[in-house]
């Protein structure tokens, strides 16, 4: 899955920041985007995902996911796929954190 799918598809899910999600992590994607390096944007999401993910961002993600297949949201079944195959690395986990990091 592309960056801009990835992206499309976070655009679309009904996930907020009352996830359980550690927002002193997420401080640091929104500081790099008010840098606006996009290298330190990218390597920061990247960076904070894979926590995020493992401290409570994979259960309301995946829920998210599941409902916008179930509501045919176009790429959610290829997205499911890639949030259950590498998780936090996934570039859906990455596009969401993005989404709550904006």
């Amino acid at each position: 899955m592309s960056q801009a799918r990835a992206d499309a598809l976070a655009a679309h899910l009904r996930i907020g920041l009352d996830v359980g999600i550690c927002h002193a992590c997420l401080g640091f994607v929104c500081m790099a985007i008010e840098g606006g390096d996009v290298r330190a944007i990218a390597r920061e999401t990247r960076r904070v995902t894979r926590d995020m993910w493992d401290e409570g961002l994979a259960e309301p993600a995946l829920a998210a996911v599941r409902r916008a297949g179930a509501l045919g949201v176009a790429d959610a079944e290829a997205a499911l796929v890639d949030l259950e195959s590498k998780g936090g690395s996934s570039i859906v986990a990455q596009a969401v954190v993005m989404k709550l990091a904006n």
